[in-house]
Order: structure tokens, then sequence, then C-alpha cells
């Protein structure tokens, strides 16, 4: 459960044609960064509390870019090139699987995930989907 202040965006680029992939698989994917974004904001205590997400096309193929990105105050370099690490958690009571769980998925529907962020300025989820032909 979150607090009322919480606010989602949604950016969708027009026209971008549908993309072939596992919808439940997918949607399993964007609830685990959604949470966690969430659950670092909260943990933070940051003044905003902002989820994005963006969907637009990929300048390098024909390919749909999902981003999801958090208002928190950022992953440390020391931790963010272990993300998705099996087993790996920033969390008390964490498996460290999601992420994990989540770039296997996206590879098998034929994409990538990646994470961007720079410390104070909250972290940004990408993956690409490629679209159906």
């Amino acid at each position: 459960d979150y607090p009322d202040d919480f606010e989602g965006r949604l950016e969708l680029e027009s026209g971008l044609p549908r993309v072939s992939v596992n919808r439940l698989q997918v949607e399993k994917v964007l609830v685990n960064l959604i949470e966690n974004g969430l659950d670092a904001m909260r943990d933070d205590g940051v003044g905003r509390r902002l989820i994005t997400i963006t969907v637009r096309s990929h300048s390098e193929g024909p390919v749909a870019q999902v981003t999801v990105r958090d208002s928190g105050s950022g992953i440390e370099a020391q931790t963010l090139h272990r993300v998705f690490d099996p087993f790996f958690t920033t969390k008390p009571n964490g498996l460290g699987m999601g992420l994990a769980i989540s770039r296997a998925i996206i590879e098998a529907n034929g994409g990538q995930l990646w994470v961007e962020s720079e410390p104070g300025a909250g972290a940004s989820f990408h993956f690409t989907l490629p679209f159906a032909s």
C-alpha cells in the first residue's frame, strides 16, 4: 500500500505499431519496475513522488522503447552495475530476483532491459520490444 502522494504519468508516442510479445509477461515486468520505483521513493523520503512511463519508437530499429522513471534519489554507482544480478538486493526483505527475472522475460520477448541513474536524479529503467511484423 502506498500513500496518496504518489503521482503517475503516461507518455505515449502517437501512431506506434503493435508489439509482438507475451502480454502477461511484459505486464509483470512493468509491475515490478513500478513497484521498485515506488519502494525506492518511499524509502528515500523524497518530496514529489512521480513515476513516469514513456513509450516511444527507438532510433536503432523496429522496436518500441519503454522507460519507467522515478523521481527518487537514484542508484549509487557501486550498486548500479549489480542490480540485475540474481540474489542482489538493497531491500531488507527482498529476494533479489525481480530485476534478474524481468531482464530474462524481456530478452525472451526479443528485447533488452537496462538501467540509467545518477545519484540524486532518480532511476530510469528502459526496455525494448519488437514491433509485430
